[in-house]
């Protein structure tokens, strides 16, 4: 093990963050990442990452007592819930173990596989523990792209593949502040909601990279290891402007549709709600309910939206932007 370790440190609203770790090359990824978050503290965070490897055996992080609860179903893994201690653990087929003890503010990663387990720390098995541990804390995770005009936010829902990133391009491009493709907080205070972006690079398929001029220097290029999409930090690519943060006022849940045109339909606060109800993990009970509980103030505050996006995504663009406009 390296006598000198790598830290870095993040804010992200008021929360803080701190990652530590034997390999150089892992915090750095978590840099690449979250760039615009990051700080330099002087004070206690409020969060602490520990990883240690690569070549550390899993058994270095040990699996919590008891019997637990499987809250999702990962390639290779499942993430089980232990309620009795309430934690949160993943086994990833040896390639890395993950222990989450939420009331500590403290996640521990033991990387024993190299290529695999690096990239699987950096990536996935960074961000769950962080959208449990945020939740713990009053930051309510939406998997959804955000850009806003003059700071009012259009969020963009939906499940992979459902074209988010692709819309949240084609909305930056045509002039809208980009937030992120791909997770935001929700912060509500008094009923006052405000969107807090996770700033993470922009994952693109091929075909997204040949819908846009822009993005013409990913086109053929080799992808990362053991990542399938390319990833890249948007504003290097377009002149585009950024935040990390605003106000909702309408909420999109998004699909590809198959004709050029793209169809939005007005759509019920109660139906939204169970498009976003996904996003809360079955874990602690109390916490857990007050993320649904967010997710439904979110819902009764703004319009809500379906959305079939059309193969004309500049058109789309214009479309959506008249929701906030």
């Amino acid at each position: 093990m390296p006598s000198r370790r790598s830290e870095s440190c993040f804010r992200l609203g008021e929360l803080t963050i701190d990652v530590t770790a034997d390999d150089a090359a892992v915090v750095a990824g978590i840099e690449r990442r979250f760039r615009p978050l990051q700080v330099t503290l002087e004070d206690e965070p409020d969060i602490r990452f520990d990883i240690q490897g690569p070549g550390v055996p899993s058994s270095q992080v040990c699996a919590p007592a008891g019997e637990g609860r499987r809250i999702y179903d990962a390639p290779r893994a499942g993430i089980d819930y232990f309620e009795e201690l309430d934690e949160v653990f993943v086994d990833y087929d040896g390639a890395l173990r993950v222990r989450c003890q939420p009331a500590r503010g403290r996640v521990d990663i033991a990387i024993d596989d190299e290529e695999a387990g690096r990239v699987l720390a950096v990536n996935p098995f960074f961000t769950i523990p962080l959208l449990e541990l945020a939740k713990r804390r009053a930051l309510y995770s939406l998997h959804a792209a955000c850009v806003a005009d003059n700071g009012r936010g259009l969020l963009v829902a939906g499940a992979s593949g459902a074209g988010k990133t692709t819309l949240a391009i084609a909305l930056a491009r045509a002039g809208l502040t980009f937030l992120t493709d791909d997770m935001v907080f929700l912060s509500i205070h008094d009923d006052t909601i405000a969107v807090l972006a996770l700033p993470d690079e922009i994952d693109v398929t091929d075909s997204t990279v040949d819908m846009f001029p822009e993005l013409g220097s990913l086109r053929g290029a080799t992808l990362p290891p053991g990542r399938p999409k390319h990833s890249v930090r948007l504003e290097h690519l377009l002149a585009v402007d950024t935040a990390l943060r605003c106000t909702p006022k309408a909420v999109v849940v998004c699909d590809i549709g198959v004709d050029d045109a793209t169809v939005v339909e007005p759509m019920s606060g109660a139906s939204a709600l169970v498009a976003l109800a996904p996003n809360v993990l079955l874990t602690e009970a109390s916490s857990s309910q007050a993320h649904l509980d967010a997710l439904a103030t979110l819902v009764r505050a703004v319009p809500c939206y379906r959305v079939r996006t059309g193969r004309n995504v500049a058109a789309a663009a214009a479309l959506l932007r008249q929701l906030i406009g």
